[in-house]
């Protein structure tokens, strides 16, 4: 029995709920449509090394340097705390809450309270960083070697300890668990949904106005716009295949090129952002030089190098015909989330099996070879009505199930039950 047991009272009381590991902002999301709830007092705690694509000001520029009182900023991965991590001061912070949620290297200092912590998988914290061993190609320094070894062992430990990990039935995480050797009465069976703030990811009916460069090319030059804002990932490596880290972004260039040759599209473009944080962005360059494909291609530079923020994605959002996202291992995450609340049809691959778990119906176009990624560009191009159709149907289905409204209440419902469940030592919602 982990030791916190017991030490939760009643739940009629404001339940008091610290985050930390702000992965794509989602967690700034989950926080802000939790403290919708009477019922709860959720704060979020960052780092102040986060880099700008897990800051909340990525979505409301606004915050920046005006953090709300239940946001939390300090220099918490100090060199001694990913040493020695009970030492860190978020140790003693996040012991001042009923729960824990932690995403990242998150597990690494929750594992040290006294208190439910729970771990909210969002992709590499789970299937990368706990295995530096198998990963050893990806950190070239001495430096980043050591560091990685570090942050793995506290991680591998941290995540044995969470008193359950919230997690879906992709192959990726089923495999890293297993390794783990994680008891399947530990994996929480039920879905906690990634939020999106629908009031301001919306479609911007003045986004072909902006005056920027980049988007007055692709309004003025070009008339079906294909939008893959998401990194390139395409090395066909077997360790990077089994922890999801490949997109399979040559089967879009790929289906592109067919698209094009079977639709007739006569000024078709694929958008694509130029920045440092795609791994493989050399590659993708040259295998759509090699393609000749240039002339259809439009690469955007950023304002700064590792890219976009995610309130300045929104404007092209609402120019695209088509977003395309992830066509390697069947999930999805944030950008699906983005496209889909602006009402902008999705191209992506994603897991039927796990989708039907998972939602009664959802509007993505999945496909997992060119043949097919043309086809579904074929038809959105020549179908403005369907395309139109679909994109409703997106915002719907976010409205429905990823708003702050329907996620703050499930989120709600299953965290009170889960807790009480864990205090008298039953799990119902496990396994």
């Amino acid at each position: 029995m982990r030791f916190w047991l017991g030490v939760l009272g009643s739940w009629d009381e404001c339940m008091r709920i610290a985050f930390y590991g702000n992965i794509a902002n989602n967690f700034y999301q989950i926080v802000k449509a939790l403290r919708v709830q009477s019922q709860v007092d959720a704060h979020l705690y960052l780092d102040t090394r986060d880099p700008m694509g897990m800051r909340p000001e990525s979505d409301v520029p606004a915050l920046r340097n005006n953090y709300p009182d239940w946001m939390h900023e300090a220099d918490y991965l100090t060199r001694m705390s990913m040493l020695f991590p009970w030492r860190s001061k978020l140790v003693k912070e996040l012991e001042a809450y009923d729960v824990v949620v932690v995403s990242y290297l998150g597990p690494m200092f929750a594992q040290f309270i006294r208190k439910p912590a729970f771990f909210f998988v969002t992709g590499s914290d789970l299937t990368l960083l706990p295995f530096p061993r198998e990963f050893g190609f990806l950190y070239q320094s001495f430096k980043s070697k050591v560091t990685a070894w570090v942050k793995g062992f506290w991680l591998r430990r941290g995540i044995r300890a969470m008193a359950a990990i919230w997690t879906q039935p992709y192959a990726p995480y089923v495999h890293a668990l297993q390794k783990l050797r994680i008891d399947e009465s530990r994996i929480a069976r039920i879905y906690f949904p990634l939020t999106i703030d629908t009031n301001r990811f919306k479609f911007d009916e003045n986004a072909r106005y902006v005056q920027d460069k980049n988007m007055q090319r692709i309004v003025s030059s070009y008339d079906f716009v294909v939008f893959h804002p998401s990194r390139i990932m395409m090395r066909d490596q077997p360790q990077l295949k089994a922890s999801g880290q490949w997109k399979r972004n040559e089967l879009l260039f790929r289906g592109f090129g067919r698209f094009i040759q079977q639709s007739g599209a006569q000024r078709p473009v694929l958008v694509m952002p130029d920045r440092t944080q795609s791994n493989d962005l050399a590659l993708g360059k040259e295998m759509i030089h090699e393609m000749k494909l240039d002339q259809h291609v439009l690469w955007i530079k950023p304002p700064r190098p590792e890219g976009f923020t995610r309130d300045e994605l929104i404007p092209f959002y609402s120019v695209a015909d088509v977003v395309a996202d992830d066509f390697g291992i069947g999930w999805f995450g944030s950008i699906v989330l983005e496209a889909s609340a602006v009402g902008c049809p999705v191209v992506t691959y994603v897991d039927e099996n796990v989708m039907s778990r998972l939602y009664p119906w959802h509007p993505l176009l999945s496909a997992d070879t060119e043949e097919k990624i043309a086809e579904h560009l074929t038809v959105l191009y020549r179908d403005p009505t369907r395309r139109r159709e679909i994109g409703q149907k997106g915002r719907e289905w976010i409205q429905e199930f990823h708003s702050e409204e329907s996620a703050s209440a499930i989120y709600i419902k299953n965290l009170t039950q889960l807790c009480e469940d864990l205090t008298r030592n039953r799990s119902p919602l496990l396994k």
